[in-house]
């Protein structure tokens, strides 16, 4: 299984030209596979700039002002050559920074879908069903100027109302009940709120976001999010043009800019967890809508031979598949010994798995670290996906 939301370092993907979508190509910093990427942006100037992204090939246009010193964090999907169009006013004071990427559980739309309310002034079921069937989690672009446009899950008793002052492409992800509804207030016609994308798992979304605000203001200090969690979705509440910073514990990256007055974070955590969080004032809150989680490993076995009943044969474990997947080796070779010897008393024929997909005939289990393997057991394991 793979993981859903993955943190990289940040990149700066501004593109070069201005006032015309350019393709950005993301394939030197994200996997194959990736069906999204994670951007942060934010405006170097005192005068309102212009940005929007879009998947490759998509015909969307929402592009529209940000306001002056803000930062926000939206999503967008990749094509199969890991590109996205981007577009921006003025290209030494539009910043876009690639953050991170999706992958698996993660669908993007190649057009955004408007599931903007009929209906203001009051929060409104936005149901979903149709285009993100199956979906935990569903990911927008929201644009507005100077009215409310506020997301909360489905059941949720949570009632931040802020205003979306000069925004264009707002990301947010927000979770759905299993009907793949959530809920949006919309306080007037002047706003789009976009569906681009959803979540159906790798991820844990709060019903009622969970208060991590900080009590002192101008420094950087420690946001506990989950113990589990590996990316935090944070939603930003600012009483005005005050800035925050939001970035993984441990980071010395000094990037603090004004919310205005609802935008939503999307920021790796440390292995315990951890965020880190800046305010200019106490008029800043933040709220966890919810995480991405870092899944448990399929772990599969492949042998070198055909084996015989009776016959001792070594066993290869896919090491190369699990370090590249997680970065490193999450357990011993032993431990996983172990486990498989659990499954010794099957004989020839049986089909049981640590994950329930396939386990060859095994006899004797001895740990060797694998190489690239090709034969007739590697045609015979063709169909069974060798990724965590």
């Amino acid at each position: 299984m793979l993981q859903a939301f993955t943190k990289i370092t940040p990149v700066d993907v501004t593109p070069g030209t201005q006032d015309s979508y350019v393709d950005v190509d993301c394939s030197s910093y994200i996997p194959e596979g990736a069906t999204g990427v994670i951007l942060r942006v934010h405006c170097a100037s005192g005068a309102n700039q212009a940005v929007y992204f879009r998947k490759n090939g998509s015909t969307d246009n929402y592009y529209h002002n940000m306001w002056q010193y803000g930062q926000f964090w939206a999503s967008v999907g990749v094509d199969s050559n890991r590109i996205f169009e981007c577009k921006v006013s003025t290209k030494s004071y539009s910043w876009v920074y690639l953050v991170g990427y999706t992958m698996g559980d993660v669908t993007f739309f190649t057009n955004g879908v408007d599931k903007t309310p009929g209906t203001t002034g009051s929060w409104q079921d936005v149901d979903c069903s149709s285009e993100a069937p199956g979906a935990v989690a569903l990911m927008f672009h929201r644009y507005a100027d100077n009215t409310i446009l506020s997301l909360r899950m489905n059941g949720s008793t949570d009632n931040r109302l802020g205003d979306l002052y000069y925004q264009s492409g707002v990301g947010a992800i927000i979770g759905c009940d299993s009907n793949q509804i959530c809920e949006c207030y919309a306080e007037s016609s002047n706003a789009d709120l976009i569906l681009i994308g959803y979540a159906t798992g790798g991820v844990v979304m709060n019903i009622n976001a969970v208060d991590v605000s900080l009590g002192t203001a101008t420094t950087w200090l420690d946001i506990f999010v989950n113990a589990a969690a590996r990316m935090a979705f944070i939603e930003v509440y600012s009483t005005g043009a005050l800035e925050y910073g939001l970035r993984e514990n441990g980071d010395s990256e000094d990037q603090h800019r004004d919310a205005y007055k609802v935008p939503y974070a999307m920021v790796g955590c440390d292995d315990s967890g951890y965020v880190e969080g800046y305010i200019e004032t106490t008029g800043v809150d933040f709220y966890a809508v919810g995480y991405a989680i870092q899944p448990a490993p399929n772990i599969y076995f492949l042998f070198g031979a055909n084996p015989v009943a009776g016959d001792a044969h070594y066993l290869k474990l896919d090491v190369e598949a699990v370090k590249q997947c997680w970065g490193y080796l999450p357990f011993s070779v032993g431990q996983i010994i172990d486990q498989a010897a659990r499954y010794l008393q099957f004989g020839p024929g049986a089909t049981p798995s640590l994950d329930g997909s396939y386990l060859p005939w095994i006899i004797t289990a001895v740990p060797r670290i694998p190489k690239p393997i090709t034969g007739a057991w590697y045609q015979r394991l063709s169909s069974v996906k060798k990724t965590i």
